[in-house]
């Protein structure tokens, strides 16, 4: 195997990661295999991330910049409007974030939604960044501004569950170059936001009384 200039080894390490911790699980991944993916020596995870947990932060902070980025300036678009926001608007901030992420990445960003969900299961705190949730927590506020707190969190950690596990299970028909397969997936990602809208409704709107 031939040497690889710095830069450009932790990228096939990364993407080589992201491919095998997705389609594999990260438990079931060595080391090793990382290193055989991505066409590198034995040593060359150590090398360039110490040590696997390196790597997955690596590998999640790939595409969650992105996405973090997205739901940021939706939901500061809401927090700045005059009208509060109605459920389905809270809702597609996450939902839109991540249909962008699979739109313009493809096939690298269904794996990382894979990924992330895997994580909302096992390990949530690695996968929650907190500039964005409290962002979307406001924009929950302003639409129920006397909710409390923790009621919106876990409002907040249930729909967004839900949607990137049900995602993850679509990626692949969303992808689809059949179109009849394409639009049942976002037929039934439609029906999930307007049940998910409907669960902050009557979860958090029988206990706003502004």
């Amino acid at each position: 195997m031939s040497k690889r200039p710095d830069g450009e080894g932790k990228t096939l390490l990364i993407n080589a990661a992201l491919g095998l911790f997705a389609t594999e699980g990260v438990d079931a991944v060595s080391i090793r295999a990382v290193n055989r993916a991505a066409g590198l020596g034995p040593a060359s995870v150590h090398y360039h991330f110490s040590t696997k947990n390196a790597l997955i932060d690596e590998v999640l902070h790939l595409y969650g910049d992105e996405v973090v980025a997205s739901i940021l300036k939706r939901s500061n678009e809401l927090n700045a409007a005059t009208d509060r926001p109605d459920p389905e608007q809270l809702i597609r901030v996450i939902v839109n974030a991540y249909l962008e992420l699979l739109d313009t990445r493809g096939r690298d960003g269904a794996n990382w939604i894979r990924l992330v969900n895997q994580y909302l299961s096992s390990d949530v705190d690695r996968v929650t960044n907190e500039t964005a949730e409290l962002a979307i927590a406001e924009s929950v506020q302003h639409a129920y501004p006397t909710v409390p707190t923790a009621d919106i969190q876990r409002a907040l950690t249930l729909s967004i569950g839900v949607f990137v596990r049900e995602l993850a299970n679509l990626t692949e028909d969303l992808l689809s170059t059949d179109p009849s397969c394409r639009e049942q997936a976002a037929a039934h990602l439609e029906f999930l936001v307007h049940f998910l809208a409907g669960g902050i409704s009557a979860s958090l709107g029988a206990t706003n009384i502004a």
